[in-house]
């Protein structure tokens, strides 16, 4: 009995890397690509109920292979070997998009725009990220910063901030995605951003832009005009500061005018 158990958890991998191998990520379900990496690490036994409680646990394969050894080693049916190969995917996936990443200069909110629509798909559950910069646009990484329902109420700002300085950034592009596709900002939306400006703020950081990411189309805070809207209103909030400024006077020329200032 052993052995045709064996002999048909055998039979199915085969058939999964065929089909992989076949059609690719977009021919097969989510579970079975988490189900493909663990078959390096989980030999002869049925991966299927530890796909389905990773996914459970961490909502997708995005969130997998961001997980951390501590987290993976709670779930069912993971060991010391199978969190260790996940870690170590999930770095060199992160290193390899970054290195790419670092090759992209964004002068302007319509590359800002593309850059994210490129790079961020857009997800059933809500996506947060940070695009870190130096000082001449150029893009230093791409950081998921939390996903899942009601992600930006839960995201600790000051982690937003860290990761910004942990980076060398000294500019960065707040992102995130609204699983509805209509890409314009709510009310909680600008509530969130002006948390995540004043904390710039203070940090010395320059918040260029804020982008909602909808289907096939997002907004720009910048571009509308409104992140400047909401540094103002920031600003003014903070003791001490001067009171005759204006909104223009947070405008980045470089970034919103990109055709007269390419480097």
């Amino acid at each position: 009995m052993q052995n045709k158990n064996n002999n048909i958890h055998a039979n199915h991998r085969q058939r999964l890397k065929n089909k992989f191998f076949k059609h690719g990520l977009s021919g097969i379900a989510e579970h079975e690509a988490v189900e493909l990496l663990l078959f390096f690490a989980i030999k002869r036994k049925d991966v299927n109920p530890i796909a389905h409680n990773l996914i459970s646990k961490f909502k997708n394969v995005e969130g997998i292979i961001n997980a951390s050894k501590e987290e993976l080693l709670k779930v069912e049916g993971i060991g010391e070997r199978t969190a260790e190969l996940i870690v170590s995917c999930g770095n060199m996936i992160n290193d390899y998009l970054n290195n790419k990443n670092k090759s992209r200069q964004l002068i302007s909110t319509s590359m800002a725009k593309s850059f994210a629509l490129t790079n961020i798909p857009l997800k059933q559950n809500e996506e947060t990220y940070l695009i870190c910069m130096d000082g001449f646009l150029n893009v230093l990484s791409l950081n998921l910063l939390a996903n899942g329902e009601k992600s930006k109420t839960k995201l600790d700002i000051n982690k937003i901030t860290a990761l910004a300085l942990d980076a060398n950034a000294s500019k960065a592009i707040l992102v995130h995605t609204h699983p509805s596709g209509n890409p314009l900002p709510s009310e909680n939306d600008i509530v969130f951003t002006h948390s995540v400006v004043t904390s710039c703020f203070f940090n010395d950081i320059n918040l260029l832009d804020h982008i909602i990411v909808g289907d096939k189309t997002a907004y720009s805070f910048a571009e509308n005009n409104l992140l400047q809207q909401i540094k103002l209103s920031a600003y003014n909030a903070i003791p001490g500061s001067e009171k005759n400024k204006k909104t223009s006077d947070f405008d980045s020329p470089v970034y919103l005018n990109s055709a007269k200032h390419r480097f």
